[in-house]
C-alpha cells in the first residue's frame, strides 16, 4: 500500500484522461510540447514549494502548453514562474495596503500598517496556494483534491473560470458554453468571488 487515498468510486468515471484534456488544446488550437516527465514535475515542486492537484499532474503530463500566458515549467525562467506563482497572494497584500481590503474572516485588522501587512501574509500563507495555469487563472494546488476550480485572480477580485480543469479549457477554448458555474469551495479564495 502506497500510503495514498484512492478517489471514490463515484467519481473517478467522469474524471479526464490525458488524452482528452489534451484534445481539448488541440480544439482551441493551442500549441504545446511534450508533457513532463515524473522527476520534472516533482523538480517543480521542490523548486516553488507547491503541490500539483492531481488533475493539473494529469494535465502536465500529457501536454506542456506553450506561448503568451502558460507557465513554461521546463524551460521557463524561475524568477517569471517565481513571480506567476506570487501575484494571487501579492496582489491581496496590494488591496490591503491601498484599498482597505480587509476580510471579515481575518479578525480584526490591526491598527499599525506594519502589522496589517505581516497579519494579511500570515492569513494568506495559510489559504492554498494557486498554481498557474494559464494568464491570470490558477488551480489550487491541493495534493489528492480532484476537481478542484479554476480561478481568475486580479488581486482580491476572484472569478470562478471552470469547475476543474478540463471545464475550464472546453470554456476558455470554445468547446464549451460559458454559463455560470458551480464549484467547489476552496478556502479564503472562493469567498473573494462575487464580493
Amino acid at each position: 500500500m502506497t500510503g495514498t487515498v484512492p478517489p471514490p468510486p463515484d467519481s473517478s468515471a467522469s474524471r479526464p484522461t490525458g488524452d482528452s484534456l489534451r484534445k481539448l488544446l488541440d480544439a482551441g488550437g493551442v500549441a504545446y510540447g511534450p508533457g513532463l516527465d515524473p522527476a520534472e514535475l516533482r523538480a517543480a515542486e521542490e523548486s516553488y514549494g507547491f503541490t500539483f492537484a492531481p488533475e493539473h499532474r494529469l494535465f502536465l503530463t500529457a501536454a506542456l502548453p506553450l506561448g503568451p500566458g502558460w507557465p513554461d515549467w521546463r524551460d521557463g525562467g524561475t524568477a517569471a514562474l517565481r513571480m506567476q506563482l506570487g501575484l494571487p497572494a501579492e496582489g491581496v497584500v496590494f488591496d490591503v495596503e491601498n484599498a482597505g481590503f480587509w476580510p471579515a474572516a481575518w479578525g480584526a485588522k490591526p491598527a499599525q500598517r506594519k502589522h496589517v501587512l505581516k497579519s494579511a501574509r500570515w492569513h494568506l500563507a495559510k489559504a492554498p496556494r494557486l498554481v498557474p495555469v494559464h494568464g491570470n487563472c490558477y488551480l489550487p494546488g491541493v495534493a489528492d483534491a480532484w476537481d478542484q476550480p479554476v480561478l481568475a485572480v486580479r488581486r482580491s477580485a476572484v472569478e470562478v473560470r471552470g469547475t476543474s480543469l478540463a471545464d475550464y479549457l472546453a470554456r476558455e477554448f470554445g468547446a464549451a458554453a460559458a454559463d455560470s458555474v458551480d464549484a467547489a469551495h476552496v478556502a479564503f479564495w472562493s469567498d473573494l468571488v462575487d464580493g
